[in-house]
Order: C-alpha cells, then sequence, then structure tokens
C-alpha cells in the first residue's frame, strides 16, 4: 500500500531487467516530484490516499505552479500504474480506484499542444544548410537522418547496423516487436553516414562494439542533449520556427504522408511501427492542422 516502495520497484524492474533506463528513470522522477507536493522526503503516501480529490488536487496544484500538462500526465501515469500492480491483490484499492471514465474517475490531463513539423520551405533550407560549425551541422546532419529514416528516432538510428533491412523500435522490442522496413538510403543520407560513420557493426558513430546497454543508453543521451542544445541556434540561422526540436522530423514525415493521396494510412501506420492504428490517426490529426 506503499506508494514510494511500488515505484521503486517499477524504477528496479525497467531498469535493471528491461534495461528501458530513460521509462524508468521516470519513476524515479514521480517520487522527486510527489516529495515536494506533500512536504515529505522520503515520500510517506499510502494508495489509499489516492482518491479522485487527490487526483484533481494534484493536477490542480501543479498547474498552478507552471507545470505543464505533459509533466502532470506522466507522474499520474506512473502512480496509476503502480496503484493497478497493487490492486491486483488489494480488493479494495481495486473497489475504490480514482481512475477511468466509466466509473466517473479520475481522466488524465491532455497535451494541449499539437505536435509541430517544418514547412517545406524550412525543410529545404535545412537540406541546403552547411556549416564549418560542427555542431550547427551535427544537429542538422541527425535531424536530416530521422526524417530520411521517416522519423526514426535517435535510439533506434544509433543502434541501426551496417546492411540491416529491417529493424524494431528498442520502445516496442519487448510489447509488439513491429518490424519496420528501413528505405532506400538516397544520396544526402550516404553522404551524411559518411561524415558521421561508425567504425564497427554500427552506421553511426554513436555508440561501439561492445558498449553495455546502459553505455549505449548514456552515449545515446548525451548525443540527443548535444543535437537539442542546438536545435535553436540552427533555427536562428535559418529563420525558421525557434520551437524547432529534433522531434519535428517525425511530425514533418507524418505530415507529408498524411496530406499525400497516393499514401494509405495504414502503410503510415506500417511505417511508424505502431500496433495500433488508433496510435496513427491520433498522429495524423495531430499534425494535419496547418500552422
Amino acid at each position: 500500500n506503499d506508494v514510494r516502495k511500488s515505484l521503486l520497484k517499477l524504477y528496479d524492474y525497467h531498469f535493471n531487467e528491461r534495461e528501458s533506463f530513460e521509462y524508468a528513470n521516470g519513476f524515479k522522477t514521480t517520487i522527486n516530484n510527489l516529495e515536494n507536493y506533500t512536504g515529505t522526503s522520503p515520500l510517506q503516501l499510502k494508495f489509499t490516499d489516492i482518491t479522485l480529490p487527490w487526483c484533481v488536487k494534484y493536477e490542480q496544484v501543479r498547474k498552478a505552479k507552471g507545470v505543464t500538462n505533459s509533466a502532470v500526465r506522466k507522474d499520474l501515469v506512473n502512480v496509476r500504474t503502480a496503484y493497478n500492480q497493487s490492486a491486483r491483490d488489494n480488493q479494495q484499492l481495486k473497489l475504490n480506484t480514482p481512475w477511468g471514465k466509466n466509473n466517473d474517475g479520475y481522466s488524465m490531463p491532455t497535451n494541449q499542444s499539437k505536435n509541430a513539423k517544418l514547412t517545406m520551405d524550412e525543410l529545404h533550407k535545412l537540406v541546403d544548410f552547411k556549416s564549418d560549425n560542427w555542431y550547427y551541422q551535427n544537429c542538422r546532419d541527425f535531424f536530416l537522418v530521422s526524417y530520411y529514416l521517416r522519423g526514426a528516432n535517435l535510439t533506434d538510428i544509433a543502434r541501426l547496423e551496417k546492411g540491416q533491412k529491417v529493424y524494431t523500435r528498442k520502445k516496442t522490442k519487448n510489447t509488439s516487436g513491429v518490424k519496420i522496413t528501413l528505405p532506400e538510403f538516397q544520396d544526402r543520407l550516404k553522404e551524411i553516414i559518411e561524415r558521421h560513420k561508425g567504425k564497427g557493426k554500427y552506421i553511426f558513430n554513436i555508440i561501439e562494439d561492445g558498449d553495455s546497454e546502459l553505455e549505449k543508453y548514456k552515449k545515446i543521451k548525451s548525443k540527443t542533449f548535444q543535437i537539442r542544445d542546438q536545435c535553436k541556434a540552427v533555427a536562428k540561422l535559418l529563420g525558421i520556427n525557434d520551437k524547432f526540436t529534433f522531434q519535428w522530423a517525425r511530425h514533418t514525415v507524418a505530415y507529408k504522408l498524411a496530406t499525400s493521396n497516393s499514401v494509405p494510412n495504414k502503410a503510415i501506420q506500417d511505417m511508424f511501427g505502431h500496433t495500433s492504428y488508433k496510435t496513427t490517426e491520433g498522429y495524423i490529426a495531430s499534425v494535419k492542422d496547418e500552422f
């Protein structure tokens, strides 16, 4: 019935057994946020305290402090995951669950922002961009790698091996295991690969042969921060939207495919590796409106 213990168990399981380090660290972040909210460290909170009014108040207080809907949602989704696991062996928790629309329970806050994308003019500016500044070029190159590989994220890009034709997203490796076919490498992508070529089995020089999963995670995280920190500078140089981020590559691909009459939504689902067609529909809807 102890929230902190349950969240720590989830952290330990996903970090040590599943090696999903980013996801695991989210549970520790939630513990820290709950401690700040309750004013108790270590956290002293029972699942019997997690009621509909508690959830509503947590959301209101956190948002009043400027916390985004997305961040509040992550905390409460993690609490719900821990709660549901504990409720399997606790009839009282199961009967008094605060979650779900079916019992007039608590509904998670929704992300208010649309998935942003580059216009085709902005994309062409990036394609034509060259710089002697390695960090700027690095940011531009890996954004385009993601775009040319239909919105692949950096975690999956880093793990691509030479000669590989299909891959499974690390995010879904232990669940659906959906395989995604890699597109043919066009000349611009080959040029970028040559600039960032790996020495061993990997296409890119982000991780190395023999790295443990934790070492891979740390190196990819470092590369992610490196690219993220240069996005605003590159956006300013090119006169494109100053909210520009690496994630826009996937959103730009989705928009381009969704507005093409020649690509059915089922094909987009396969390209993105979505297990559920509803996920694809929601993704397309979030990028279809023009700026």
